[in-house]
């Protein structure tokens, strides 16, 4: 007999999840056809809490970049400059 589906989460599932349980050595995910998903720890071997803020098993997948998400210089300047004319003393 065949064994039954792992339950589809309908929970929303939280951003370090989705960062970091999918691209993850460990992390499966299974998708239905109907938008539904479940992400499994291999580690665990069970899904994972969909409200998950840390894990200290993290291992980027073999093959995977992560994305250089740092900002430009030209924004810090432009913020740096913002936060002075706030910090500024009006008379």
């Amino acid at each position: 007999m065949a064994e039954e589906p792992p339950r589809m989460s309908r929970q929303t599932i939280s951003d370090f999840v989705m960062d970091h349980c999918t691209t993850c050595a460990a992390g499966w995910t299974r998708n239905g056809s109907k938008g539904e998903q479940v992400i499994y720890c291999l580690l665990d071997r069970e899904p994972v809490w969909p409200d998950m803020a840390a894990c200290d098993r993290y291992e980027l997948k073999e093959g995977l970049e992560i994305p250089d998400m740092s900002l430009p210089a030209s924004f810090a300047a432009t913020a740096a400059e913002c936060l002075r004319r706030v910090q500024k003393p009006t008379l």
